[in-house]
């Protein structure tokens, strides 16, 4: 019910901003509309008013006419400094764009006068038009006017308003996201705690019925007839206690790693030696005769500062992950060492299940587990390969995963010398 209350909300708030963004582009392009519209009336307004001023004066001075007129009308204009004109009253209007025009005979649609940079045929740009019949009456005659860069001009206007709508926009986009993708991570580490929190009371349920019914059979027995049942009942009793102590140790420490609360004892240690101690210890109560671990030592220069309880715990969760998700055949584990340039490298390689690659970059978050299908006996709270992950790196060290299902899975811990 929850997962579908966030899907619709997030759904909801897409459109909303999907609504926002076209919204905005609309009025954007409203204002690019209205303010071109603004610069067609100035300019209008700026080379009508030249064209009513060469009117006034050419009416008041006489001029000479030929039978070309072609020539006529170029003569008027050009006496009449229309570049000057056309100057002063674009100004006047606060348009400071380069202009280009030309004198077209209006029945033939031909131009008989240009400026160097004019060109007719520039479908994009708006063409202003100004007729001269009022100028020279005896045949007609327009004038042209095209202004290259007035789109550029338009854009320079509000360029303001328009990167402060941009950036509003790429913000909110930024921050819905960052809210999206928070909120989706909250809910998986959600349902990942309420994994751990399951697998924990699991894990506590077990030994804690097994420590009940062993309690209750050593109160009901005679422990002068029975000694030896005593003592084997006894011996239950500790080992669910330490392995409930093992399940509360990991606990603590999680909390320890998430507050930066721990400390590294370093010592000079050989790492061969280590190593072989921590699984040694691991398996010394219970040896599964199924798994089977080689060495490979090859690092020459074996001798590294580590602290060695942290370390073997590394190695102790490594090796317990590999006999978790094994086959259920006879797995083998081999380790290896070998020196590479940034330090030791330690590989831990096994022939179990393997691990499919969408789930490898997750296997190092905190509480989580890899799905595995129908198999429900997989024990585990998700926090140990967090831990030799925080730990490895705590010792200025890296480590990578190569696995393949089906075939297995190899750890790579590189510690610098």
């Amino acid at each position: 019910m929850i997962k579908n209350k966030i899907y619709i909300i997030v759904i909801f708030s897409s459109i909303a901003l999907i609504g926002l963004i076209i919204s905005q582009a609309f009025w954007v392009n409203k204002a690019i509309n209205l303010s071109q519209k603004h610069f067609e009336n100035r300019a209008y307004a700026a080379i009508c008013n030249a064209i009513r001023e060469i009117e006034k004066k050419s009416n008041n001075t006489q001029m000479q006419y030929s039978e070309n007129h072609y020539e006529n009308i170029i003569n008027i204009l050009k006496k009449n400094n229309i570049d000057s004109l056309l100057n002063k009253h674009m100004i006047f209007n606060r348009i400071s764009n380069k202009f280009e025009y030309a004198i077209v005979f209006s029945p033939k649609d031909s131009i008989i006068y240009k400026t160097d940079n004019f060109t007719n045929n520039v479908s994009s740009e708006k063409v202003f038009k100004k007729c001269l019949n009022n100028l020279y009456d005896k045949a007609s005659f327009h004038i042209e006017f095209l202004f290259p860069n007035k789109n550029k001009t338009i854009l320079y206007d509000i360029w303001v308003w328009l990167t402060i709508s941009v950036f509003f926009i790429l913000i909110i986009v930024f921050c819905f996201c960052l809210i999206v993708l928070t909120v989706f991570r909250q809910k998986k580490l959600s349902e990942m705690k309420s994994d751990f929190i399951n697998n924990m009371t699991h894990e506590f349920k077990t030994p804690i019925s097994t420590i009940s019914l062993a309690s209750e059979i050593l109160i009901n027995t005679d422990g002068c007839k029975q000694p030896e049942k005593i003592k084997q009942y006894g011996k239950i009793v500790q080992e669910e206690i330490n392995r409930m102590k093992i399940q509360v140790e990991q606990v603590l420490r999680m909390a320890q790693l998430d507050k930066n609360e721990y400390e590294l004892n370093k010592e000079e240690v050989d790492i061969h030696d280590l190593i072989q101690n921590a699984i040694h210890n691991l398996f010394i109560e219970e040896i599964d005769k199924r798994v089977s671990i080689q060495y490979k030592f090859e690092a020459l220069q074996s001798s590294i500062m580590v602290d060695p309880i942290h370390f073997s715990n590394i190695i102790k969760n490594l090796i317990d992950n590999s006999c978790k998700y094994s086959n259920g055949s006879n797995l083998q584990i081999e380790i290896s060492t070998l020196n590479v340039a940034e330090g030791i490298k330690i590989s831990i390689a096994d022939n179990g299940i393997g691990i499919a690659p969408e789930y490898q970059k997750y296997i190092f978050d905190k509480f989580y587990r890899v799905p595995t299908g129908n198999v429900h006996n997989v024990k585990g709270t998700g926090i140990g390969l967090y831990y030799v992950k925080v730990m490895t790196e705590a010792h200025g060290g890296t480590i990578t995963v190569d696995s393949q299902v089906g075939k297995g899975t190899r750890f790579d811990i590189i510690f610098p010398i």
